[in-house]
């Protein structure tokens, strides 16, 4: 975990350089209330300034985090994230592909404590060696 925490420091600095903006910081589907075709975001105890790519890393981890408990494959819902996050960059002024990845690496390493202290499934243990996994090889890019 050292080397992880490391290794987001170190493409943290080579990333930085961004604008900061209105970030929701915790933004994930239970925030989302759809009617019809409309949408409206709830929950914005921890809005700020910030590096609105966070949003998109953390919602999509959060998807990830869904296919794997619920469909047992942090993957399962990877063909909606991918589409969310290119809907997003059509209308983003300053997306990096990079950052989102950095930012997905600490919010699966961040999920890692929820997984393992707030939630604790039945396989837990495997849960976490595979989101710690996934942190890994997103922080290598």
């Amino acid at each position: 975990m050292g080397t992880l925490l490391a290794r987001f420091e170190e493409r943290g600095q080579e990333l930085s350089g961004w604008t900061p903006g209105p970030t929701h910081r915790d933004f994930t589907a239970e925030h989302l209330v759809v009617h019809g075709d409309r949408f409206t975001c709830l929950d914005f105890d921890e809005f700020c300034q910030y590096d609105p790519l966070f949003d998109v890393a953390h919602f999509t981890a959060h998807l990830g985090l869904h296919g794997l408990t619920q469909f047992g494959a942090l993957d399962h819902f990877d063909s909606l994230a991918s589409q969310f996050q290119r809907v997003y960059e059509a209308g983003a002024r300053d997306y990096s592909p990079e950052r989102v990845n950095l930012y997905r690496a600490i919010a699966y390493f961040k999920l890692v404590r929820f997984v393992a202290l707030v939630e604790r499934p039945p396989e837990w243990v495997e849960m976490l060696a595979e989101l710690l996994s996934e942190a890994q090889r997103l922080a290598r890019r």
